[in-house]
This record gives structure tokens, C-alpha cells and sequence, in this order.
């Protein structure tokens, strides 16, 4: 952002002093870095396309659920080593902290033709269902498959209420996501904690062999004004006494 910021003052700066130079050269500027970024994904794009092994990625929300991830990653290392998988790198960003971070490193898996994404993420583990999300309904991918892993808040303390409350916010969290295709262990558990992880690297394998991605149906953004709003909510409520009243009657 800092760098977006600078050059377009920069630009500004050059059209005052300039005139019609200065556009010139904001002009050519501007085509300049809309061909390298267009050529740069195009590379990622063909070069994700001609390798055959599966690409994977694992994402955590810190580095210090990177712990939980030591025997999963060593397994992966050896997939990698023997070319049976490609693994593209392990990302650390936070959906909270580094919102911006964690939606450029999901466009830049996609250029590069990922099949699956290991998403490790505890306490409020928003990050796993944030990129699911963001594949189906906003660039729309039906490939990519996100295999998610709810962090140990402490697994030294496994009957610790606090850390007992933390760990069920982390499955619930991923589990209750609206109409998720995640990949979850049996098709219903959320796989959790260090050996979570190591199962999610083993479910990697099995892609092939489960039920495709269908795209979910998009819903409208609205802006309303405040006495649109009541209205509407009204509406909202005559519907839900409608259907008590057919209930009571049934």
C-alpha cells in the first residue's frame, strides 16, 4: 500500500511540474506496469500448468501453530523430495492482521494452479473458511481445494477450561461455515491439532477421489438508507409469524 501510495504521488507530482511530458510519462509508466504484471501472471499461470505433480501450499495463521505442524511438514518434505508432490511454500498470514497479505498470496496460488491448500488456524480460526470463500464466490475456482486444520490453543493443557473453550471456538469456527466444500476427516470432523495436521497432509492424496466442487449460488450486496431499513425488517418479521401460524395450525 505504502508503495501504491508513492508512486501515485510520484505521478502527481511529475504531471504539475510537467504538463503534457508529465503525462507522457505516466502514460507509458502506467502501460509499462500493466504488461509486466500481466506477463508475470501469465508465467505463473503457464508455468503452474506444465507441471504434473500435485502443488500444494500450507497456510498458517501464526508461527506459532507452526509447531503443531513439525511431523506433517517433515512428511510433506519427503513427498516433495521423491516428486510426488511440489510444495510451493508455507505462508504465514493472519486473516486479522494481514487481511490484504493473506488475499495477494490466494491470487498468487491460483496463477500458480494449486490444487490444495493446507490451512492451519486456531482460537477465532477464521482463515480456512476466509479462503474457501474467497475461491468459490469471488474468482469462482471449483480446482482448489482448501483442507483445513484447527490449531491446539495449548495441547499441554488439554483440560484447562479456557483452552478447552478456545479449541471448540477453532472447530466450530471451521465447521460451521455456511455450505462449506472444505475437506474434513471423514467427511465431519475437523481435523485439529499436531496430529490434525499430519492427517491433513495424508488427505492430500485422496483429492482424486472425492466429490467435485460445485459452485455455490452468489448472493446480492445491498446499501440501504435508515428508513429503508425497518421496513424491510418488517417484512422480515410478518414472513416468521406466517410461518409459526401455519406451524401451530399443522
Amino acid at each position: 500500500m505504502l508503495k501504491f501510495v508513492s508512486v501515485s504521488l510520484l505521478a502527481t507530482l511529475l504531471m504539475y511540474i510537467g504538463g503534457l511530458r508529465g503525462w507522457i510519462i505516466f502514460i507509458v509508466y502506467s502501460l509499462l506496469l500493466v504488461l509486466a504484471l500481466f506477463g508475470s501472471a501469465l508465467f505463473l499461470f503457464i508455468r503452474g500448468s506444465l507441471i504434473t505433480e500435485r502443488k500444494v501450499a500450507v497456510m498458517v495463521g501464526s508461527d506459532t501453530d507452526l509447531k503443531q505442524c513439525a511431523d506433517g511438514l517433515d512428511y510433506l518434505k519427503l513427498l516433495h523430495s521423491t516428486g510426488c508432490i511440489r510444495v510451493y511454500g508455507v505462508y504465514t498470514n493472519s486473516i486479522h492482521r494481514n487481511m490484504f497479505t493473506v488475499l495477494f498470496n490466494l491470487i498468487m496460488l491460483w496463477l500458480m494452479r494449486v490444487d490444495a491448500i493446507i490451512v492451519v488456524a486456531g482460537w477465532a480460526a477464521h482463515l480456512p473458511g476466509m479462503c474457501e470463500a474467497f475461491y468459490r464466490y469471488v474468482l469462482r475456482d471449483v480446482r482448489i481445494r482448501i483442507i483445513p486444520v484447527a490449531a491446539d490453543a495449548d495441547p499441554t493443557k488439554p483440560h484447562d477450561a479456557k483452552v478447552i473453550k478456545r479449541n471448540l471456538a477453532a472447530i466450530y469456527s471451521i465447521s460451521e461455515v455456511p455450505k462449506h466444500q472444505m475437506i474434513l476427516s471423514n467427511g465431519k470432523d475437523v481435523c485439529f491439532g499436531s496430529a490434525g495436521f499430519l492427517q491433513a497432509c495424508h488427505m492430500i492424496i485422496e483429492i482424486d477421489d472425492l466429490e467435485p466442487v460445485v459452485l455455490p449460488e452468489k448472493k446480492s450486496a445491498f446499501k440501504r438508507t435508515i428508513t429503508e431499513v425497518p421496513i424491510i425488517a418488517d417484512s422480515f418479521r410478518k414472513d416468521e409469524k406466517s410461518k409459526t401460524i401455519l406451524t401451530l395450525v399443522k
